[in-house]
């Protein structure tokens, strides 16, 4: 059951593992920053990373390892690796397309990442999914990125809805997360969590053809 789905007028989804399948891009640029830096080994888990941005991230780096950098430095350059990567390589989940073309006839729709916005603009118009959305707020557009509910918020206001009409898909706990205390409804995707901790009301599907059968029981 898609909870709020009956009252919802717009859906805002993430981009990084909801739209697209960028997760091996991301990792392979910064492993090339942590061979640079000789780390071999990270003090935490890499599931609890999913969802920063590349700023917070490597904030978190020259934190917890005490290293002689540069933050803005190091996430600069890990965003000049990824970019410098092709975009070909680029996967989606399955029934991405279908999808939307579906919701696009019912909802309004917008994009909110954690990405740059030159990231964000890049890989939607290689995939070619700009023309279905209404706007994109990226972490240049925000103070405080995910999973503070401020992304999601600016959203919410730039659609002109209520948060309870707002429905959010996301891939991570640090999305959910924002999502949940922005106020607007929530939906996981993927498998990499079979149950999002502290939120049992959150439906979890594996791809985009799962999620519009359910859409379709509601809607028609």
């Amino acid at each position: 059951m898609v909870q709020g789905l009956d009252n919802a007028k717009a859906i805002m989804f993430d981009l990084d593992g909801t739209l697209v399948c960028s997760e091996n891009l991301h990792r392979g640029a910064w492993v090339a920053i942590f061979n640079q830096l000789k780390i071999t080994s990270l003090p935490f888990k890499e599931e609890e990373l999913v969802g920063f941005n590349d700023l917070s991230f490597a904030k978190l780096l020259v934190e917890k390892l005490k290293l002689d950098h540069c933050p803005y430095e190091l996430a600069r350059s890990k965003q000049q690796i990824y970019l410098s990567q092709s975009l070909d390589e680029l996967g989606h989940p399955a029934g991405r397309d279908e999808f939307l073309d579906y919701v696009s006839k019912r909802f309004q729709l917008a994009v909110v990442t954690s990405c740059t916005r030159e990231e964000a603009k890049m890989i939607l118009d290689h995939q070619g999914l700009s023309p279905y959305f209404e706007f994109v707020v990226t972490a240049c557009d925000v103070e405080k990125p995910k999973p503070h509910p401020e992304p999601y918020q600016q959203a919410v206001n730039r659609l002109g809805i209520n948060p309870g009409e707002g429905m959010v898909i996301e891939d991570s706990f640090h999305g959910i997360d924002a999502s949940e205390k922005a106020g607007t409804c929530s939906i996981a995707i993927g498998t990499r969590f079979a149950q999002f901790p502290n939120t049992p009301h959150v439906p979890v599907y594996k791809d985009y053809t799962e999620m519009l059968v359910a859409f379709r029981k509601i809607l028609g």
